[in-house]
């Protein structure tokens, strides 16, 4: 992420651990992704190196869709659940006298 820049040498490694720290707290592909030299954080960034707020914010931007499938996910398991609960707990429906069941109706009609 630092090498495509010319004050690369003003970088110090406190810069760097800052860096670091904050590309270590999301996933893997949106850190590499945003070290990228060509679509990462750099491109966003043309006058001077990053510092770790156009970090964050790019890696936000990139982990957003991540995160919007998860919560997806776990509204569709919610849903599920509770359908499955619905279902459990409904009635069974009681043949009336006379009533015949489907079965037995394509069997009379057959």
């Amino acid at each position: 992420m630092v090498r495509g820049y010319p004050h690369q040498g003003k970088a110090g490694p406190d810069y760097i651990a800052n860096l670091a720290e904050v590309l270590v707290r999301y996933p893997r592909k949106v850190a590499v992704a945003c070290a990228h030299p060509i679509d990462g954080v750099a491109k966003e960034c043309r006058d001077y190196m990053p510092n770790s707020g156009n970090v964050i914010d790019w890696c936000e931007r990139a982990v957003r869709p991540m995160r919007e499938a998860l919560a997806r996910e776990a509204r569709i398991e919610a849903q599920l659940q509770a359908r499955e609960k619905w279902i459990s707990n409904s009635r069974p429906v009681k043949p009336q006298p006379n009533q015949i069941t489907y079965k037995e109706f394509l069997e009379l009609a057959a």
